[in-house]
């Protein structure tokens, strides 16, 4: 019964939130380029990932893919706190252990993806504080295509341009859904899986020049 009414006191927080949030679009103006020419609807299961540059990246993917609800992957050091951890169960997020994701972590990523949700996560693992146009995505995380093949959900990488000022408009670049299991198959070697890490950081670097970034 506590876990059902904490469920729907998460949920009303989140609503609230996100409706409240609503004329943030006209302040950020998204614009988003897409790597297949036309508009890609994100529709079922599938793992959003992005670069990371600012601590409100979670905010800036939430409003480019505004239709659908995400659940972020976070650090689970931000849940120490009692109060933080409240909103963070209010805004879907997953805690993560960055230096050993354990199965359980893993086995609800899977759950979500399989009940048609969508996943957002930032494969380098942490905010790059190289921060300017030029700089250099880290390496890649490649849990995240063993999750995507054990859900059998596509992972679609999506890049996004630092904002120079308050007032600059959010900009990003989406790539289309890459299907992990169109490589080698569903049970991959770990080298294999390392290959298609590094394909999808490939696809990250050629999404951030379309944007000019």
């Amino acid at each position: 019964m506590k876990k059902k009414l904490m469920t729907i006191i998460h949920w009303t927080v989140f609503w609230f939130v996100k409706l409240t949030a609503a004329p943030g679009l006209l302040l950020f103006r998204p614009k988003v380029i897409y790597a297949g020419g036309k508009r890609l609807r994100i529709r079922g299961g599938a793992l959003l990932i992005s670069n990371h540059i600012t601590s409100f990246d979670p905010l800036y993917m939430q409003l480019i893919v505004w239709h659908r609800n995400h659940h972020f992957v976070c650090a689970k050091e931000f849940y120490e706190k009692k109060s933080r951890a409240f909103l963070f169960d209010c805004f879907q997020c997953i805690p993560v252990d960055r230096s050993n994701v354990g199965t359980g972590t893993m086995r609800e990523i899977v759950a979500h993806l399989k009940a048609g949700e969508l996943v957002s996560m930032f494969p380098e693992g942490h905010v790059n504080i190289t921060g300017s146009g030029d700089h250099e995505l880290q390496e890649f995380k490649s849990g995240m295509v063993l999750m995507s093949l054990l859900a059998g959900t596509p992972i679609i990488p999506m890049v996004m341009k630092k904002r120079k000022t308050v007032f600059s408009r959010l900009e990003a670049a989406i790539g289309e859904p890459v299907d992990p299991a169109s490589f080698y198959g569903k049970r991959p070697t770990v080298a294999q899986i390392e290959e298609i890490t590094e394909i999808l950081k490939e696809r990250t670097k050629e999404l951030r020049e379309m944007l000019g970034d």
